[in-house]
């Protein structure tokens, strides 16, 4: 329903956003010990688009119309962790030690949805 009004819905747009999504999740596996608990995504797009040729627009246009943020830091830590021993115990390691496992899973998770939400909708047109 958020990303699904009367007037809005557009799959540059909505490809716009899992690409934003698909970056920061590339980030935040860089981020070795950076844990964001209880933190949230803020997506923002401008869904008036009566008034705007989206269609038309440059990938540098159509960026300015949706934003993605993290948000709500209370709980964010940065974990306790020895690279050296991720890095030279053969894999034996937990992997959630080398980057926020929880967070990148509930990205996986939106980006999934949001890109069968795009197929359905390109299988409609």
């Amino acid at each position: 329903m958020f990303i699904s009004n009367d007037n809005f819905i557009t799959l540059r747009l909505l490809d716009r956003l899992i690409a934003r999504l698909r970056k920061l999740r590339s980030e935040i596996i860089k981020l070795d010990t950076f844990r964001f608990y209880t933190s949230s995504l803020l997506i923002i797009y401008e869904g008036n688009s009566s008034e705007i040729d989206i269609e038309n627009l440059t990938d540098a246009q159509l960026d300015s119309l949706l934003d993605v943020r993290i948000i709500d830091f209370a709980h964010f830590t940065i974990a306790k962790t020895n690279k050296n021993s991720i890095l030279n115990d053969g894999g034996k390691t937990d992997p959630t030690m080398d980057y926020d496992y929880g967070f990148v899973f509930g990205l996986d998770n939106l980006i999934k949805i949001l890109t069968l939400f795009a197929q359905e909708e390109k299988q409609q047109q």
